[in-house]
């Protein structure tokens, strides 16, 4: 059994499904030596009546059952369903640390990470990508960020592209960012109200698996997460000049444009 590292806690999880989902999943910077196990991921092929599949359309793919001790799964060794034993033990974790999990991209200002969210094609990896080639900011995921309650965010080890490394860091939560492309780069207040719908859309629900999802208690768990932290609308252009004004931004200054 390997260890990794989520949030705060260290989990166990069998080595087959690990290798499994290697091509997806960048799981290296999570490993760790040390640490007593809080939850682990097993297979096996006795689920229980609790089981539920992870997608209802594909049974073929593997279900999973939440226990006090962590994951039971007949996930098949292959990719996509190793992926998605290791995103349901990664959701239960935070979820079990107070957080949620967000389809969302999460960067790094030194210690400061926005928040950045919007549908499929809104930009969230290029956001990404653009900051990191600048240089002056790290990756916390472009797929799934964590939020946890002492206003930290942490990064995971999914990915929706190969060329944009998972990383273990956290960094303090400074805003959400709903993002839109345009002429060039731009930042407007969004009312906290306003920003509670994008939000609760991204947050991962569990697809019914009891124990992965908080039902009623997530809007008043997400409400308390987002507290700390102002929402904006962010403009910006396929250039990395939003690296820059983003990082100035972060750190009080006046933004410049390009």
């Amino acid at each position: 059994m390997a260890r990794v590292c989520f949030g705060r806690w260290v989990c166990e999880v069998e080595d087959a499904l690990l290798d499994a989902a290697r091509p997806r999943c960048g799981y290296e910077p999570f490993l760790v030596e040390e640490g007593r196990p809080r939850l682990r991921l097993w297979r096996r092929a006795d689920l229980g009546e609790g089981a539920r599949p992870f997608q209802p359309g594909q049974p073929s793919l593997g279900a999973v059952q939440v226990e006090e001790e962590g994951l039971g799964t007949d996930a098949p060794l292959e990719l996509l369903s190793a992926e998605l034993a290791l995103r349901a033990l990664f959701q239960l974790a935070i979820l079990r640390q107070g957080g949620l999990c967000l389809h969302a991209a999460g960067v790094a200002f030194g210690e400061a990470a926005v928040v950045a969210l919007g549908p499929s094609g809104a930009g969230k990896s290029t956001l990404s990508r653009l900051c990191v080639q600048s240089g002056r900011a790290g990756l916390l995921s472009d797929e799934v960020v964590a939020l946890l309650p002492d206003g930290l965010v942490c990064g995971s080890p999914f990915r929706s592209e190969p060329d944009l490394p998972a990383s273990r860091a956290e960094a303090r939560l400074h805003a959400f960012l709903l993002l839109e492309k345009g002429p060039a780069e731009s930042l407007s207040p969004v009312r906290p109200a306003a920003l509670v719908a994008p939000l609760l859309g991204q947050v991962f629900q569990g697809e019914g698996v009891t124990g992965l999802s908080l039902g009623a208690g997530t809007l008043p768990r997400l409400g308390g997460l987002m507290a700390p932290a102002p929402g904006f609308r962010l403009m910006f252009r396929k250039d990395p000049a939003v690296a820059g004004f983003l990082d100035e931004w972060v750190h009080g200054l006046s933004p410049s444009r390009s």
